[in-house]
């Protein structure tokens, strides 16, 4: 079978590689949604180096939201 006694994937390699990776999240008067987006960014298995949150001029003060770091 291909592949059959090798013991290196694609996720491993990413995992030594050490690679930073970034997330963006765009919002627009989404400050309700925020910590859920944040939360679920947080919960993937490879965690990001940082999490870019862009607000396109909300009116819903989405642009003083700040996660508490834990």
């Amino acid at each position: 079978m291909a592949g059959e006694g090798n013991t290196s994937s694609p996720l491993l390699d990413y995992r030594r590689a050490n690679l930073k990776k970034s997330v963006f999240i765009a919002s627009y008067n989404q400050k309700k949604y925020l910590v859920e987006a944040v939360e679920s960014v947080l919960a993937q298995t490879l965690k990001p180096f940082e999490i870019i949150i862009v607000d396109d001029c909300s009116t819903d003060g989405s642009y003083t939201f700040r996660p508490s770091r834990q």
